[in-house]
Protein backbone atom coordinates (compact mmCIF):
# COMPACT_ATOMS: atom_id res chain seq x y z
CA UNK A 1 0.00 0.00 0.00
CA UNK A 2 2.87 2.52 0.99
CA UNK A 3 4.83 1.27 -2.38
CA UNK A 4 1.69 2.55 -4.16
CA UNK A 5 1.30 5.90 -2.71
CA UNK A 6 4.61 6.68 -3.45
CA UNK A 7 4.37 5.89 -6.69
CA UNK A 8 1.11 7.83 -7.05
CA UNK A 9 3.48 11.07 -5.62
CA UNK A 10 6.42 10.32 -7.72
CA UNK A 11 4.06 10.01 -10.52
CA UNK A 12 2.25 13.97 -10.04
CA UNK A 13 6.31 15.29 -9.52
CA UNK A 14 7.00 14.20 -13.02
CA UNK A 15 3.56 15.25 -14.43
CA UNK A 16 4.21 18.66 -13.28
CA UNK A 17 7.91 19.95 -13.08
CA UNK A 18 8.73 24.06 -12.68
CA UNK A 19 8.17 23.96 -16.72
CA UNK A 20 4.74 22.00 -16.67
CA UNK A 21 2.31 25.13 -17.37
CA UNK A 22 4.91 26.43 -20.35
CA UNK A 23 2.61 27.21 -23.62
CA UNK A 24 5.13 25.74 -25.58
CA UNK A 25 5.26 22.15 -23.58
CA UNK A 26 1.76 22.33 -23.32
CA UNK A 27 1.22 22.46 -27.10
CA UNK A 28 4.30 19.91 -27.77
CA UNK A 29 2.35 17.37 -25.29
CA UNK A 30 -1.33 17.88 -27.21
CA UNK A 31 0.31 17.44 -30.19
CA UNK A 32 1.99 14.29 -28.56
CA UNK A 33 5.59 14.79 -30.21
CA UNK A 34 8.23 13.61 -28.20
CA UNK A 35 9.50 14.74 -24.47
CA UNK A 36 12.71 16.19 -25.65
CA UNK A 37 11.03 18.02 -29.12
CA UNK A 38 11.26 20.75 -26.05
CA UNK A 39 14.26 21.25 -26.37
CA UNK A 40 14.29 21.93 -30.20
CA UNK A 41 11.31 23.83 -30.21
CA UNK A 42 12.29 26.67 -27.74
CA UNK A 43 15.27 28.09 -29.55
CA UNK A 44 13.52 27.41 -32.45
CA UNK A 45 10.81 29.69 -31.89
CA UNK A 46 13.42 32.09 -30.26
CA UNK A 47 15.43 32.28 -33.63
CA UNK A 48 11.65 32.81 -35.67
CA UNK A 49 10.94 35.79 -32.72
CA UNK A 50 15.12 37.78 -33.56
CA UNK A 51 14.12 37.29 -37.18
CA UNK A 52 10.51 38.81 -36.88
CA UNK A 53 11.92 41.52 -34.41
CA UNK A 54 14.64 42.58 -37.00
CA UNK A 55 12.36 42.46 -39.81
CA UNK A 56 9.52 44.23 -38.04
CA UNK A 57 12.26 46.86 -37.37
CA UNK A 58 13.03 47.36 -40.78
CA UNK A 59 9.68 47.98 -42.02
CA UNK A 60 8.63 49.83 -39.73
CA UNK A 61 11.38 52.50 -38.80
CA UNK A 62 13.70 51.62 -41.51
CA UNK A 63 17.59 50.36 -41.66
CA UNK A 64 19.76 53.69 -40.89
CA UNK A 65 18.66 55.07 -37.91
CA UNK A 66 20.27 54.66 -34.64
CA UNK A 67 17.11 55.45 -32.14
CA UNK A 68 15.57 52.90 -30.26
CA UNK A 69 18.05 50.35 -31.53
CA UNK A 70 15.57 47.37 -29.60
CA UNK A 71 12.55 48.94 -29.97
CA UNK A 72 11.11 45.27 -32.06
CA UNK A 73 13.40 43.01 -29.39
CA UNK A 74 12.24 44.24 -26.35
CA UNK A 75 8.06 43.41 -26.86
CA UNK A 76 9.70 40.13 -28.04
CA UNK A 77 11.99 39.13 -25.18
CA UNK A 78 9.32 38.77 -22.38
CA UNK A 79 6.94 37.43 -25.15
CA UNK A 80 9.33 34.56 -25.92
CA UNK A 81 10.16 33.61 -22.09
CA UNK A 82 6.27 33.65 -21.29
CA UNK A 83 5.83 31.06 -24.42
CA UNK A 84 9.00 28.80 -24.07
CA UNK A 85 10.41 30.08 -21.16
CA UNK A 86 14.20 31.07 -20.80
CA UNK A 87 15.80 29.38 -23.72
CA UNK A 88 13.24 31.16 -26.15
CA UNK A 89 13.65 34.34 -23.92
CA UNK A 90 17.60 34.25 -24.05
CA UNK A 91 17.81 33.09 -27.55
CA UNK A 92 15.28 36.10 -28.68
CA UNK A 93 17.66 38.36 -26.77
CA UNK A 94 21.02 37.18 -27.92
CA UNK A 95 20.10 35.96 -31.55
CA UNK A 96 18.60 39.49 -31.72
CA UNK A 97 21.41 41.54 -30.64
CA UNK A 98 23.57 39.74 -33.18
CA UNK A 99 21.22 39.85 -35.78
CA UNK A 100 20.96 43.63 -35.21
CA UNK A 101 24.41 44.88 -34.49
CA UNK A 102 25.42 42.63 -37.95
CA UNK A 103 23.05 43.32 -40.15
CA UNK A 104 21.52 46.76 -39.24
CA UNK A 105 23.28 48.96 -36.65
CA UNK A 106 26.88 47.94 -36.28
CA UNK A 107 28.51 48.79 -32.94
CA UNK A 108 30.71 51.94 -33.47
CA UNK A 109 31.33 53.29 -29.85
CA UNK A 110 31.28 52.84 -25.95
CA UNK A 111 27.70 54.02 -26.52
CA UNK A 112 26.61 51.43 -28.51
CA UNK A 113 28.06 48.79 -26.13
CA UNK A 114 27.20 50.47 -22.64
CA UNK A 115 22.87 50.16 -24.84
CA UNK A 116 23.82 46.46 -25.44
CA UNK A 117 24.73 45.52 -22.33
CA UNK A 118 21.52 47.73 -20.97
CA UNK A 119 19.88 45.99 -23.00
CA UNK A 120 21.04 42.36 -22.30
CA UNK A 121 20.79 42.98 -18.62
CA UNK A 122 17.18 43.98 -18.58
CA UNK A 123 16.33 41.31 -21.27
CA UNK A 124 18.10 38.90 -18.11
CA UNK A 125 16.07 40.92 -15.77
CA UNK A 126 12.45 40.06 -17.64
CA UNK A 127 13.53 36.64 -18.53
CA UNK A 128 14.69 35.70 -14.60
CA UNK A 129 11.24 37.24 -13.33
CA UNK A 130 9.51 35.71 -16.13
CA UNK A 131 11.01 32.05 -15.13
CA UNK A 132 10.35 32.52 -11.51
CA UNK A 133 6.75 33.52 -12.68
CA UNK A 134 6.70 29.99 -13.87
CA UNK A 135 8.01 28.26 -11.01
CA UNK A 136 6.12 29.61 -9.10
CA UNK A 137 2.97 28.61 -10.99
CA UNK A 138 4.25 25.40 -11.51
CA UNK A 139 4.72 24.84 -7.66
CA UNK A 140 1.14 25.99 -7.14
CA UNK A 141 -0.19 24.08 -9.36
CA UNK A 142 2.10 20.77 -8.23
CA UNK A 143 0.85 21.71 -4.77
CA UNK A 144 -2.98 21.24 -5.55
CA UNK A 145 -2.44 18.61 -7.62
CA UNK A 146 -0.22 16.60 -4.49
CA UNK A 147 -3.28 17.46 -2.14
CA UNK A 148 -5.40 16.08 -4.61
CA UNK A 149 -3.42 12.55 -4.86
CA UNK A 150 -2.86 13.35 -1.12
CA UNK A 151 -6.69 12.89 -0.73
CA UNK A 152 -7.17 10.48 -2.83
CA UNK A 153 -4.63 8.43 -1.30
CA UNK A 154 -6.38 9.04 2.27
CA UNK A 155 -10.08 8.43 0.70
CA UNK A 156 -8.25 5.24 -0.33
CA UNK A 157 -6.57 4.33 2.83
CA UNK A 158 -9.93 5.02 4.64
CA UNK A 159 -11.89 2.61 2.25
CA UNK A 160 -9.31 -0.05 2.78
CA UNK A 161 -9.78 0.45 6.37
CA UNK A 162 -12.88 0.08 6.45
CA UNK A 163 -13.13 -3.29 4.08
CA UNK A 164 -10.39 -4.37 5.89
CA UNK A 165 -12.06 -4.01 9.15
CA UNK A 166 -15.10 -5.38 7.85
CA UNK A 167 -13.26 -8.38 6.56
CA UNK A 168 -11.54 -9.27 9.96
CA UNK A 169 -15.40 -8.48 11.36
CA UNK A 170 -16.78 -11.25 9.17
CA UNK A 171 -13.80 -13.08 9.94
CA UNK A 172 -14.00 -13.05 13.56
CA UNK A 173 -17.65 -13.93 13.39
CA UNK A 174 -16.94 -16.93 11.33
CA UNK A 175 -14.53 -18.18 13.60
CA UNK A 176 -16.96 -17.39 16.75
CA UNK A 177 -19.96 -19.34 15.11
CA UNK A 178 -18.81 -21.83 13.42
CA UNK A 179 -20.08 -25.09 13.87
CA UNK A 180 -17.12 -26.54 14.58
CA UNK A 181 -14.51 -26.10 16.68
CA UNK A 182 -11.79 -23.89 15.37
CA UNK A 183 -8.12 -23.11 17.24
CA UNK A 184 -4.80 -21.90 17.30
CA UNK A 185 -2.03 -23.59 18.91
CA UNK A 186 1.39 -23.04 19.30
CA UNK A 187 4.59 -24.75 18.48
CA UNK A 188 5.24 -25.96 21.80
CA UNK A 189 1.43 -26.98 22.31
CA UNK A 190 -0.05 -24.56 24.07
CA UNK A 191 -3.42 -23.18 22.95
CA UNK A 192 -3.51 -20.15 21.97
CA UNK A 193 -6.93 -18.96 20.90
CA UNK A 194 -10.10 -20.72 20.13
CA UNK A 195 -13.80 -20.40 19.22
CA UNK A 196 -16.29 -21.43 22.05
CA UNK A 197 -17.49 -24.63 20.00
CA UNK A 198 -14.37 -25.89 20.82
CA UNK A 199 -14.93 -25.22 24.32
CA UNK A 200 -18.11 -26.88 24.45
CA UNK A 201 -16.59 -29.75 22.55
CA UNK A 202 -13.48 -30.40 25.78
CA UNK A 203 -16.22 -29.18 28.45
CA UNK A 204 -13.69 -26.33 29.27
CA UNK A 205 -13.39 -22.83 29.31
CA UNK A 206 -11.26 -20.39 27.36
CA UNK A 207 -8.83 -19.18 30.34
CA UNK A 208 -9.10 -22.99 31.24
CA UNK A 209 -7.43 -24.37 27.55
CA UNK A 210 -5.24 -21.00 28.02
CA UNK A 211 -2.86 -22.81 30.51
CA UNK A 212 -3.07 -26.11 28.89
CA UNK A 213 -1.67 -27.73 26.27
CA UNK A 214 -3.37 -30.08 23.57
CA UNK A 215 -1.52 -32.95 24.60
CA UNK A 216 -3.21 -32.85 28.14
CA UNK A 217 -6.06 -33.32 27.13
CA UNK A 218 -5.66 -35.84 24.66
CA UNK A 219 -6.49 -39.61 25.33
CA UNK A 220 -3.14 -41.37 25.82
CA UNK A 221 -3.55 -43.82 23.29
CA UNK A 222 -3.89 -41.13 20.46
CA UNK A 223 -0.62 -38.90 21.64
CA UNK A 224 1.64 -40.88 20.00
CA UNK A 225 -0.02 -40.44 16.47
CA UNK A 226 -0.41 -37.05 16.97
CA UNK A 227 3.32 -36.52 17.68
CA UNK A 228 4.07 -38.59 14.55
CA UNK A 229 1.39 -36.16 12.72
CA UNK A 230 3.29 -32.68 13.91
CA UNK A 231 6.39 -33.81 13.22
CA UNK A 232 5.44 -35.00 9.48
CA UNK A 233 4.11 -31.13 9.18
CA UNK A 234 7.18 -29.83 10.85
CA UNK A 235 10.03 -31.38 8.23
CA UNK A 236 7.28 -30.20 5.39
CA UNK A 237 6.22 -34.11 4.79
CA UNK A 238 2.26 -32.86 4.57
CA UNK A 239 0.48 -29.64 4.06
CA UNK A 240 -1.66 -30.53 6.84
CA UNK A 241 -3.21 -33.99 8.24
CA UNK A 242 -6.69 -35.37 9.43
CA UNK A 243 -7.45 -37.72 11.57
CA UNK A 244 -9.59 -39.59 14.63
CA UNK A 245 -9.07 -38.63 18.14
CA UNK A 246 -10.60 -38.95 21.57
CA UNK A 247 -10.28 -35.43 23.84
CA UNK A 248 -10.93 -36.02 27.37
CA UNK A 249 -13.69 -33.92 28.62
CA UNK A 250 -13.09 -31.62 31.68
CA UNK A 251 -15.54 -34.02 33.39
CA UNK A 252 -13.87 -36.63 32.55
CA UNK A 253 -15.88 -38.39 29.68
CA UNK A 254 -14.22 -39.43 25.95
CA UNK A 255 -15.45 -37.61 23.59
CA UNK A 256 -14.32 -38.39 19.60
CA UNK A 257 -13.29 -35.84 17.37
CA UNK A 258 -12.51 -35.36 13.69
CA UNK A 259 -9.41 -33.14 13.84
CA UNK A 260 -7.91 -30.97 10.72
CA UNK A 261 -4.97 -29.43 11.17
CA UNK A 262 -2.68 -27.19 8.75
CA UNK A 263 0.29 -24.99 10.14
CA UNK A 264 0.60 -21.47 9.19
CA UNK A 265 4.09 -19.38 8.06
CA UNK A 266 5.03 -16.41 8.07
CA UNK A 267 6.66 -14.22 5.28
CA UNK A 268 9.78 -16.57 5.69
CA UNK A 269 8.05 -19.76 5.27
CA UNK A 270 8.85 -20.37 9.10
CA UNK A 271 6.39 -22.39 10.57
CA UNK A 272 4.36 -19.67 13.00
CA UNK A 273 1.44 -22.29 14.94
CA UNK A 274 -0.61 -24.88 14.00
CA UNK A 275 -4.77 -24.50 13.00
CA UNK A 276 -6.64 -26.88 14.06
CA UNK A 277 -10.70 -27.35 12.98
CA UNK A 278 -12.43 -30.02 15.39
CA UNK A 279 -15.18 -31.76 14.65
CA UNK A 280 -17.60 -33.25 17.45
CA UNK A 281 -18.33 -37.17 15.99
CA UNK A 282 -19.43 -38.99 19.05
CA UNK A 283 -22.76 -39.52 18.00
CA UNK A 284 -21.27 -41.26 15.22
CA UNK A 285 -18.76 -43.28 16.13
CA UNK A 286 -21.04 -44.22 18.97
CA UNK A 287 -23.52 -44.89 16.16
CA UNK A 288 -20.90 -47.27 14.38
CA UNK A 289 -20.51 -48.96 17.53
CA UNK A 290 -24.61 -49.52 17.71
CA UNK A 291 -24.61 -50.67 14.27
CA UNK A 292 -21.62 -52.76 14.56
CA UNK A 293 -23.60 -54.98 17.63
CA UNK A 294 -26.34 -54.48 15.47
CA UNK A 295 -25.11 -56.27 12.92
CA UNK A 296 -23.18 -58.90 15.04
CA UNK A 297 -27.09 -59.18 17.16
CA UNK A 298 -28.45 -60.42 13.59
CA UNK A 299 -26.55 -62.70 12.91
CA UNK A 300 -26.42 -64.65 16.11
CA UNK A 301 -30.68 -64.12 15.73
CA UNK A 302 -30.19 -65.44 12.48
CA UNK A 303 -28.79 -68.28 13.53
CA UNK A 304 -30.96 -69.18 16.14
CA UNK A 305 -33.73 -68.71 13.96
CA UNK A 306 -32.57 -71.22 11.31
CA UNK A 307 -32.21 -73.52 14.50
CA UNK A 308 -35.76 -73.10 15.34
CA UNK A 309 -36.76 -73.27 12.24
CA UNK A 310 -34.78 -76.56 11.72
CA UNK A 311 -36.44 -77.46 15.06
CA UNK A 312 -40.06 -76.87 13.43
CA UNK A 313 -39.14 -79.08 10.07
CA UNK A 314 -37.67 -81.80 12.08
CA UNK A 315 -40.76 -82.08 14.51
CA UNK A 316 -43.92 -81.20 12.36
CA UNK A 317 -42.60 -84.09 9.81
CA UNK A 318 -43.14 -87.07 12.28
CA UNK A 319 -47.18 -85.25 12.49
CA UNK A 320 -48.34 -86.96 9.33
CA UNK A 321 -48.62 -87.54 5.78
CA UNK A 322 -46.65 -84.81 3.50
CA UNK A 323 -49.55 -82.65 3.07
CA UNK A 324 -50.47 -82.02 6.40
CA UNK A 325 -46.76 -81.72 6.80
CA UNK A 326 -46.50 -78.55 4.37
CA UNK A 327 -49.55 -77.40 5.89
CA UNK A 328 -48.35 -77.18 9.19
CA UNK A 329 -44.84 -75.97 7.94
CA UNK A 330 -46.01 -73.44 6.46
CA UNK A 331 -48.71 -72.01 9.53
CA UNK A 332 -45.59 -72.28 11.85
CA UNK A 333 -42.86 -70.35 9.93
CA UNK A 334 -45.71 -68.24 9.57
CA UNK A 335 -45.87 -67.40 13.39
CA UNK A 336 -42.40 -67.50 13.76
CA UNK A 337 -42.33 -64.86 11.11
CA UNK A 338 -44.89 -62.58 12.48
CA UNK A 339 -42.74 -62.03 15.48
CA UNK A 340 -39.72 -61.76 13.55
CA UNK A 341 -41.69 -58.74 11.87
CA UNK A 342 -42.59 -57.25 15.04
CA UNK A 343 -39.09 -57.24 16.10
CA UNK A 344 -37.56 -55.79 13.24
CA UNK A 345 -39.74 -52.66 13.14
CA UNK A 346 -38.36 -52.22 16.94
CA UNK A 347 -34.80 -53.03 15.55
CA UNK A 348 -34.91 -55.76 17.56
CA UNK A 349 -35.22 -53.66 20.95
CA UNK A 350 -38.26 -55.96 22.35
CA UNK A 351 -41.95 -55.57 20.67
CA UNK A 352 -45.13 -54.69 23.39
CA UNK A 353 -46.99 -58.08 24.60
CA UNK A 354 -50.28 -56.79 23.39
CA UNK A 355 -48.70 -56.42 19.82
CA UNK A 356 -47.62 -59.41 20.38
CA UNK A 357 -51.06 -61.49 21.06
CA UNK A 358 -52.69 -59.58 18.44
CA UNK A 359 -49.78 -60.40 15.82
CA UNK A 360 -50.23 -64.12 16.69
CA UNK A 361 -54.21 -64.24 16.38
CA UNK A 362 -54.47 -62.28 12.92
CA UNK A 363 -56.48 -65.19 11.88
CA UNK A 364 -58.80 -64.70 14.70
CA UNK A 365 -58.90 -60.70 14.78
CA UNK A 366 -62.85 -60.59 14.44
CA UNK A 367 -63.13 -62.54 17.31
CA UNK A 368 -61.23 -60.56 19.60
CA UNK A 369 -62.98 -58.54 22.13
CA UNK A 370 -65.95 -60.90 21.87
CA UNK A 371 -64.96 -64.82 22.24
CA UNK A 372 -61.42 -63.58 22.64
CA UNK A 373 -61.04 -61.90 25.82
CA UNK A 374 -57.11 -60.15 26.33
CA UNK A 375 -55.92 -58.42 29.41
CA UNK A 376 -52.67 -57.54 31.08
CA UNK A 377 -50.73 -54.22 31.83
CA UNK A 378 -48.26 -52.95 28.87
CA UNK A 379 -45.17 -54.63 29.12
CA UNK A 380 -42.28 -54.52 26.30
CA UNK A 381 -40.84 -58.14 26.45
CA UNK A 382 -37.23 -59.05 24.84
CA UNK A 383 -36.59 -60.85 21.17
CA UNK A 384 -35.83 -64.77 23.06
CA UNK A 385 -39.51 -63.85 24.97
CA UNK A 386 -41.28 -62.46 22.17
CA UNK A 387 -40.26 -65.26 19.95
CA UNK A 388 -41.18 -67.99 22.79
CA UNK A 389 -44.56 -66.37 23.38
CA UNK A 390 -45.73 -65.96 19.48
CA UNK A 391 -44.71 -69.55 18.94
CA UNK A 392 -46.80 -70.86 22.14
CA UNK A 393 -49.88 -68.34 20.93
CA UNK A 394 -50.04 -69.57 17.51
CA UNK A 395 -50.33 -73.36 18.64
CA UNK A 396 -52.95 -72.53 21.24
CA UNK A 397 -54.97 -70.72 18.44
CA UNK A 398 -54.40 -73.21 15.80
CA UNK A 399 -55.39 -76.14 18.50
CA UNK A 400 -58.06 -74.30 19.51
CA UNK A 401 -59.59 -73.71 16.10
CA UNK A 402 -59.01 -77.18 15.45
CA UNK A 403 -60.65 -79.21 18.54
CA UNK A 404 -61.26 -76.46 21.14
CA UNK A 405 -63.13 -73.65 22.04
CA UNK A 406 -62.73 -72.08 18.70
CA UNK A 407 -64.25 -74.69 16.81
CA UNK A 408 -67.87 -74.53 18.13
CA UNK A 409 -69.97 -71.11 17.57
CA UNK A 410 -69.90 -70.51 21.72
CA UNK A 411 -66.42 -71.19 23.17
CA UNK A 412 -64.31 -68.55 24.04
CA UNK A 413 -61.05 -67.63 24.87
CA UNK A 414 -59.58 -65.87 27.98
CA UNK A 415 -55.87 -65.02 27.75
CA UNK A 416 -54.07 -62.77 30.51
CA UNK A 417 -50.63 -61.88 31.60
CA UNK A 418 -49.47 -59.64 34.71
CA UNK A 419 -46.13 -59.48 37.24
CA UNK A 420 -46.29 -60.36 40.83
CA UNK A 421 -42.99 -58.90 42.28
CA UNK A 422 -40.36 -60.81 39.95
CA UNK A 423 -42.31 -62.96 38.15
CA UNK A 424 -43.95 -62.61 35.09
CA UNK A 425 -46.95 -65.30 33.93
CA UNK A 426 -49.02 -65.45 31.48
CA UNK A 427 -51.75 -67.81 30.84
CA UNK A 428 -54.31 -69.78 27.67
CA UNK A 429 -57.79 -70.67 29.27
CA UNK A 430 -60.63 -72.08 27.06
CA UNK A 431 -63.98 -72.56 28.11
CA UNK A 432 -67.44 -73.60 26.19
CA UNK A 433 -65.97 -75.60 23.54
CA UNK A 434 -66.16 -79.24 22.88
CA UNK A 435 -65.08 -81.71 25.34
CA UNK A 436 -61.54 -81.64 25.19
CA UNK A 437 -59.06 -85.11 25.50
CA UNK A 438 -55.22 -85.00 26.41
CA UNK A 439 -53.78 -85.78 22.95
CA UNK A 440 -52.29 -89.29 22.73
CA UNK A 441 -48.98 -88.08 21.28
CA UNK A 442 -46.47 -85.62 21.99
CA UNK A 443 -46.23 -83.78 18.91
CA UNK A 444 -43.81 -80.33 18.06
CA UNK A 445 -47.04 -78.10 19.76
CA UNK A 446 -46.77 -79.95 23.22
CA UNK A 447 -42.89 -79.34 23.04
CA UNK A 448 -43.10 -75.55 22.25
CA UNK A 449 -45.84 -74.79 25.09
CA UNK A 450 -43.54 -77.34 27.25
CA UNK A 451 -39.88 -78.09 26.98
CA UNK A 452 -39.24 -74.65 24.39
CA UNK A 453 -40.52 -71.99 26.63
CA UNK A 454 -39.42 -73.33 29.98
CA UNK A 455 -35.61 -73.39 28.05
CA UNK A 456 -35.63 -70.03 26.35
CA UNK A 457 -36.90 -68.04 29.13
CA UNK A 458 -35.73 -69.83 32.42
CA UNK A 459 -39.43 -70.43 33.46
CA UNK A 460 -41.96 -73.32 33.71
CA UNK A 461 -44.90 -74.30 31.88
CA UNK A 462 -48.19 -76.05 32.67
CA UNK A 463 -50.48 -77.59 30.05
CA UNK A 464 -53.78 -79.24 31.49
CA UNK A 465 -56.95 -80.30 29.44
CA UNK A 466 -60.06 -80.30 31.58
CA UNK A 467 -63.78 -81.60 29.92
CA UNK A 468 -64.62 -77.31 29.49
CA UNK A 469 -60.94 -76.71 27.72
CA UNK A 470 -57.77 -76.58 27.88
CA UNK A 471 -55.21 -74.01 29.63
CA UNK A 472 -51.42 -73.34 29.49
CA UNK A 473 -49.65 -71.21 32.21
CA UNK A 474 -45.89 -70.41 31.57
CA UNK A 475 -44.14 -68.42 34.26
CA UNK A 476 -40.82 -67.37 34.45
CA UNK A 477 -38.54 -64.79 36.33
CA UNK A 478 -39.68 -61.06 35.26
CA UNK A 479 -35.94 -60.19 34.32
CA UNK A 480 -35.82 -62.61 31.59
CA UNK A 481 -39.29 -61.54 29.88
CA UNK A 482 -38.57 -57.84 29.95
CA UNK A 483 -36.58 -55.41 28.03
CA UNK A 484 -33.03 -54.66 29.70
Amino acid sequence: MRDMESSNLHAVEDRFPFYARLPLRILADKAELPENSYYVLAPALGVALAVLAILARALLIGMATTKVAYITLFPLVPVGALVGGWITGTTVAVLGAILLHTFVLPLEGGADWFALLVFLGSCGLIIGTTELMHRAEARAFKAEAMEAVQSQILEERKRGADTLRVALSRLEATFENAAVGIAEVGLDGRWLRMNERLCDIVGYRRDELMQMKAGDITHAEDREADRENVRRLLAGEAGSYSTEKRYIRKDGKNVWANVTVGIARNATDQPVNFVAVVEDITARKAAEAHNQLLVAEISHRANNLLAVVQAIAQQTSFEGDPKAYVAKLVERIQSLAASQRLLVRNEWQGTDLCDLVRAQLAPYRDLIGGRIVANGPAIRVNAAAAQTIGMALHELATNAAKYGSLSNEDGKVQIAWGVAGDEFSISWEENGGPKVAPPTRKGFGKTVLGRMAEISVGGHAQLTFAENGARWTLTAPADRIFVR
